[in-house]
């Protein structure tokens, strides 16, 4: 089991996150699931494009590699 500063990664399941953050454009979402090599993340809200493009969407879920991944945890849901 993929250890991350929780006991396990099973605790992560419903967990928000700010996704890749220092992005240029912010996007926060859900952590709904994982496999050995991949985390899947719902994203919940993309901050202001400011005239870029962003690849992801409000409502869609992504699958993104562990060893592309980076987050911050959000202490509560209202943080969103």
């Amino acid at each position: 089991m993929r250890t991350t500063g929780f006991d396990t990664i099973i605790e992560l399941y419903g967990v928000y996150i700010q996704l890749f953050p220092g992005d240029t454009i912010p996007k926060w979402g859900e952590i709904v699931a994982h496999t050995d090599h991949n985390i899947i993340i719902k994203i919940t809200k993309i901050g202001q494009l400011n005239g870029f493009s962003c690849e992801y969407e409000i409502g869609k879920s992504y699958c993104i590699s562990w060893s592309k991944f980076s987050c911050s945890f959000l202490t509560n849901r209202g943080s969103i």
